[in-house]
């Protein structure tokens, strides 16, 4: 499982960068950050609904490799969330689960991928890394390998 989850979190890591989610979590305190999903999203932009779903499950990868860290909120921790007298007292009875909202901030390992003051990151080297050109010419590279490798086992 972990080598085919390998192979995409590098992906997922560009992707997150490319959309500034580090940097979006940077300037909302980095470490100390508690940024949803959601909050995220609509800092991203876009005018897709379902953004805040798709920003969570990069994120929930990201937590899940220790990339970013995650807690979570009941709605007494956070201010923002509104509730009515019927919901609490649902709650209460154990009519309905109590909603948690999860939360991001950045860990030591990603905030190098959030832009300092000089506008360096490692996002822009993982770019250039997991660029198209640069992958196809390790295929190119991979074929014509194993090529010489058959060739030579073939003429000893």
């Amino acid at each position: 499982m972990d080598f085919g989850i390998s192979a995409v979190f590098p992906f997922v890591v560009k992707t997150a960068f490319e959309l500034g989610i580090f940097d979006i979590i940077a300037k909302a305190g980095g470490e100390h950050a508690k940024l949803s999903a959601q909050d995220i999203a609509s800092q991203i932009g876009g005018k897709n609904p379902n953004a805040p779903s798709m920003v969570d499950r990069l994120l929930r990868l990201l937590a899940s490799h220790s990339f970013l860290s995650y807690s979570s909120l009941s709605p007494q921790d956070d201010n923002r969330h509104q509730t009515n007298l019927q919901d609490e007292d649902d709650q209460e009875h154990g009519l309905i689960a109590s909603p948690q909202k999860i939360v991001y901030s950045l860990t030591a390992a990603s905030k190098y991928f959030a832009t300092d003051d000089d506008g360096f990151s490692f996002g822009h080297a993982l770019n250039l890394i997991l660029d198209k050109v640069n992958l196809e010419v390790w295929s190119v590279y991979h074929k014509t390998f194993n090529f010489y490798c058959i060739r030579i086992w073939l003429s000893v």
